[in-house]
């Protein structure tokens, strides 16, 4: 995607148009990440708190 948007002239219809296509498929990868770091974090503060009980730290 990045490659196409660099390749288009800055000021024309096309990249106005893959702007805004761009634009809502980069918002939709970044919530998908964002929503996934939550489970990512909630696994660390459970192996956190194991190694802790188990006082392996």
């Amino acid at each position: 995607m990045n490659n196409k948007l660099e390749a288009l002239e800055y000021i024309s219809f096309e990249a106005e148009v893959y702007w805004k296509h761009y634009g809502r498929i980069w918002t939709r990868l970044n919530h998908v990440r964002s929503l996934g770091s939550i489970p990512k974090a909630g696994l660390y503060v459970i192996a956190a708190v194991a190694l802790i009980t188990r006082r392996q730290v």
